[in-house]
């Protein structure tokens, strides 16, 4: 099946994350011919290398990449599946020729954990020139769309978190030096992503009560690296480490003994990582974020310290967000953490991926030919 899909980058690299790891799985692990036609390569290429950012046209594992800014995108005919990611309105003319196409056409919505996108999945909702126009929800359930999941990503994360080796020497690419590795399993790693909004200094205070060894990575532009020459000491380092592939990503968050990880992209992999995460969530109007929370708590269910400590980072409570770091990291807590996320991980692992239910709806409604 031939497949576009359109991304505009908002404000980060959310938007571009999903859409490159969707591209990547339906390219190579569904066979389908995906072109990928983004709006800002600059911010494409801090995720993935590869990735020329004065280039209209380039082909990157088995995915075309097209610059939406040229005349080129206006002039291409489209594919049979054309996928809009999170409302990013495809241009005009290309979208007269979708409805002259009669091509099947759906737009993928953020995600959350609310019950009423049950009721609105996969609904058609009328262009102006009276064609139809689906909605497909990611989600946590099978009346959803689903999640993004490589084929073998569970069974490759087992095999990598089995080697402690494999983790070492994938962390030294990073630039961590042998110190900072040395009797790795007596220490925490934590990769750290958030917004300017969460409470930094308070979960540094909450970490100094440990009285573990803390070693706290983070990309450049994370606010707690402002920190970092107050803070590091021998009890806490606070590390900064490059942009990676979304490939290395992975293996970054499957090295880390808890990963706190904000927006979209980055939230289901921690999922995936089968380790403890904290979520920062993106900031709505009227705290709408927070509905969207305890939707996606409520679900996950983990040990009542535990969703403490993700609501006072989401809420900046400095006490309770000090009190529940204490109480979550405790001998007892921390296992059951641990083995709660590994088992939550597990169980949803289980469930379709997004682009089967996203190629199985278009197979049947469009009645195409037989594809999965």
């Amino acid at each position: 099946m031939k497949i576009d899909i359109f991304c505009k980058v908002i404000d980060n690299y959310g938007d571009i994350g999903f859409s490159w790891r969707l591209a990547n799985d339906l390219a190579n692990n569904y066979n389908c011919v995906v072109r990928l036609i983004v709006d800002n390569l600059t911010t494409f290429s801090s995720i993935r290398s590869e990735i020329n950012p004065s280039s209209k046209y380039q082909v990157i594992d088995n995915i075309t990449i097209l610059d939406w800014n040229s005349d080129h995108v206006l002039k291409i005919k489209p594919a049979e599946l054309i996928i809009e990611t999170f409302s990013c309105n495809i241009p005009d003319a290309y979208m007269q020729k979708i409805i002259k196409n009669k091509s099947c056409w759906l737009t993928i919505e953020y995600l959350t954990a609310e019950s009423w996108i049950e009721d609105y999945h996969l609904l058609p909702s009328k262009t102006s020139n009276n064609s139809d126009k689906f909605f497909f929800f990611p989600g946590f359930n099978n009346k959803t769309g689903g999640l993004i999941l490589e084929p073998n990503l569970i069974k490759t994360r087992n095999v990598f978190q089995q080697s402690l080796s494999s983790q070492i020497s994938f962390l030294k690419t990073l630039g961590l030096d042998n110190s900072l590795l040395e009797e790795r399993s007596n220490k925490i790693f934590c990769y750290l992503f958030c917004y300017n909004t969460t409470p930094i200094t308070d979960i540094i205070k909450g970490f100094k009560k440990l009285y573990k060894e803390i070693v706290i990575l983070a990309n450049l532009g994370n606010p707690i690296l402002e920190f970092a020459k107050y803070y590091n000491n021998e009890m806490i380092k606070i590390i900064k480490i490059p942009f990676v592939n979304q490939n290395d990503f992975d293996k970054l968050l499957w090295s880390m003994d808890i990963n706190f990880v904000r927006g979209e992209d980055s939230f289901i992999r921690a999922i995936w990582s089968g380790r403890p995460l904290v979520w920062n969530i993106y900031k709505q109007k009227d705290n709408i974020h927070i509905n969207k929370l305890d939707c996606w708590i409520d679900i996950y269910n983990p040990p009542s310290s535990v969703k403490q400590l993700i609501y006072s980072w989401n809420q900046n409570n400095s006490n309770p967000l000090i009190k529940s770091v204490q109480e979550s990291f405790s001998d007892q807590n921390w296992i059951k953490w641990q083995e709660h996320a590994k088992n939550w991980s597990d169980n949803q692992s289980q469930q379709s991926s997004l682009s089967y239910r996203l190629l199985k709806f278009c197979t049947k409604h469009f009645k195409k030919v037989k594809i999965l």
